[in-house]
């Protein structure tokens, strides 16, 4: 366990970036693994399956439809730093913004600034999801948008 422990603390000093999926519901092994993901928050992300990673990101950002789209990214090692976060803690306004700047596929400084302009914010959110193709919210078991705006105005 100390070489392993040595190992993760190595690569931390290189700009590498380990996911963890994990194909268990064994309490004790995800526990051992989310205290890795805690002590290496930079360079460790352990995944659960995905209907347990989207009632993560639910619990904590009511807003967002986690879809499996953004479940495989994550297992296939895309690294975000809101991907990251997303199951663990609510997002500010501005990490708001930088999320629904990935999922538009533009740059964050292009959307209204959400602290100072809400209502044009939630106006180009509104705009660009009509572009994007609803998606399958394993929570609801229904096709919804990516981002449910009034749940996001409660924010």
């Amino acid at each position: 366990m100390d070489l392993f422990l040595t190992s993760v603390k190595e690569l931390e000093k290189l700009s590498v970036q380990l996911t963890i999926r994990l194909f268990t519901s064994d309490p004790h092994v995800i526990s051992f693994w989310n205290s890795l993901d805690i002590n290496f928050q930079s360079s460790f992300n352990v995944l659960q399956n995905y209907i347990t990673t989207a009632e993560n990101v639910h619990s904590v950002n009511k807003w967002a439809n986690y879809t499996m789209s953004l479940h495989r990214c994550r297992e296939w090692g895309f690294h975000n730093k809101l991907m990251h976060i997303i199951d663990e803690a609510p997002l500010s306004h501005m990490q708001l913004r930088d999320y629904c700047a990935f999922l538009f596929g533009t740059d964050a400084e292009n959307l209204p600034n959400p602290i100072t302009q809400w209502k044009n914010f939630h106006k180009y959110v509104e705009s660009k999801q009509k572009l994007l193709t609803k998606q399958w919210n394993p929570l609801t078991q229904k096709l919804t948008t990516w981002i449910d705006l009034e749940i996001m105005n409660e924010i």
